[in-house]
Order: structure tokens, then sequence, then C-alpha cells
């Protein structure tokens, strides 16, 4: 797991914040507005940041590229954590911890 400081693609202090693609330094998981809130009750503390895209009504949690391949539906994978512009906000901000692990992750969507 990546800690906070160490996550290079996390925004910095008078940088501001930039887009990064997926895929280098996390994948994103998307879980669909309705069952968020679920899996993160389940999740608890476990989970890392979480933003939700709000016109799309969609939830997206940040895990390691590659952990959650092969993942069956309903989880979707998405191309950049901000998705080109729809309003996004964080419902799990940063603070701790920058990646939330799969399989915790996984085990919470089950239930």
């Amino acid at each position: 797991m990546t800690g906070l400081v160490d996550a290079v693609w996390m925004p910095q202090a008078n940088h501001g914040v930039r887009q990064v693609p997926a895929g280098r330094w996390f994948d994103v998981v998307e879980v669909p507005g309705p069952a968020s809130a679920r899996v993160l009750g389940r999740l608890g503390w476990r989970s890392g940041p979480v933003v939700e895209m709000q016109q799309r009504g969609v939830v997206r949690w940040f895990v390691v590229p590659g952990a959650a391949g092969g993942w069956p539906p309903p989880a979707g994978w998405c191309a950049s954590p901000t998705g080109g512009g729809p309003p996004v906000r964080w419902v799990v901000p940063p603070c701790g911890r920058c990646l939330t692990d799969a399989d915790a992750l996984a085990r919470a969507r089950r239930g």
C-alpha cells in the first residue's frame, strides 16, 4: 500500500490539482451510486480516497494498477479519475492512505 506522502500523483501544496492517467500509479474501480454507500459502509476505515462523479451517479475507488483485473461486473474501469469534466466531489478525501486494498474492496462489493 502506497503512503499518502509517497503518492507522486496526489495534489501537492501550492501546485494545485492536475489530471493524471489511470494505469500508471493507480487504477479506478467504478461502483454505481446506490451500491456505493453499502460498499463504503462495509469498508469503513479500510477505504482510501473515494470520488463521486455526480452527473453519472457513480463512485470511484483508487486501487493498485492491475489489482482488480478479471473482476466480474458491476465494477467498471475508467480512463481517468476526473472523467473529463463532470462535477466531481470527494466522498472520502485523501487522508492517510491513497489506495484502497483491492481484495478488501472486492469483499465489500460481494457483501
